[in-house]
């Protein structure tokens, strides 16, 4: 028993170790919810190191709460293969929608484009640099959907899971 314990004490501690050298984004995250409209205001910073080695010209973020904003994309219909129809039938009223979306660096506001249609997929259009260094933000205010995979409300619960931007792997990029 002792030898086991201290083995994986070694483990872990030697993985903390390693854990430290890993390079990540920072985020810094603001989110004010109105329980009245079931909607959440949000200001996310997102400060990028350049180790990072993020594309030259474009950088992908995933906006999950935009899944929920229709059913007629990408995610309704990996949904309806997994044989759940709940979101496919869900009133247009209780879907999410991201409006009055700003993405900026520092002061300066960036272009930006979605993948396609159902706007989940957002590349943020950058300088031409060998490598990105900076924050980027985003500003947006977000409907609620009904209760999806931990974000949304029932009743008089709120659940804010996958409300902000992420970091998005896209063809094979970050």
């Amino acid at each position: 028993m002792t030898w086991r314990l201290f083995i994986f004490i070694f483990i872990t501690n030697f993985g903390l170790v390693h854990a430290k050298d890993i390079v990540k984004p920072r985020y810094k995250i603001e989110a004010e919810l109105d329980t009245s409209n079931s909607t959440v205001t949000v200001l996310t910073k997102i400060d990028i190191p350049k180790s990072l080695g993020l594309p030259k010209d474009t950088i992908w973020f995933h906006l999950w709460s935009n899944a929920y904003s229709n059913t007629n994309n990408a995610f309704t219909k990996e949904q309806l293969s997994f044989g759940s129809t709940n979101f496919y039938f869900t009133k247009e009223s209780k879907l999410s929608k991201i409006s009055d979306l700003i993405v900026k660096a520092g002061n300066q506001s960036l272009s930006y484009v979605f993948k396609d249609d159902g706007q989940e997929i957002i590349g943020v259009i950058i300088k031409n640099s060998s490598s990105y260094e900076g924050t980027i933000s985003f500003e947006y205010k977000l409907k609620l959907p009904y209760l999806r995979d931990g974000l949304g409300y029932r009743k008089a619960d709120y659940f804010l899971r996958n409300f902000y931007p992420k970091l998005a792997i896209y063809e094979e990029n970050q």
